[in-house]
């Protein structure tokens, strides 16, 4: 990643840790979402309006879940089947490891 230089901030205000890490954090996002959109340029450009779509669905929401109407309605479904089917711990992590192998 290498050294980023960090803007001063005004006199008035000494800098703290905190300030600090936000700063450099900013600036490394930035530059990970400028080489993002770089190399996405370079993709065909359906491949393109398909991504941009993504990310504009992805920054217009307010942090609350949208599912589509076939997902609303499986969820429906299983909160009102009257057998659930639940999976032990030992099941979830068996089935865990046979995905990592």
């Amino acid at each position: 990643m290498g050294i980023h230089r960090i803007r001063r901030l005004p006199q008035q205000r000494c800098p703290n840790l905190h300030d600090i890490a936000i700063e450099m954090y900013t600036e490394c996002m930035t530059h990970q979402l400028d080489e993002a959109i770089e190399k996405i340029r370079q993709l065909p450009r359906d491949e393109q309006d398909y991504i941009a779509d993504i990310l504009l669905d992805y920054a217009d929401q307010d942090g609350t879940l949208h599912l589509s109407e076939a997902q609303t309605q499986e969820v429906r479904n299983r909160l009102n089947d009257a057998n659930p089917r639940f999976a032990t711990l030992e099941d979830v992590l068996h089935r865990f490891v046979r995905r990592e192998a």
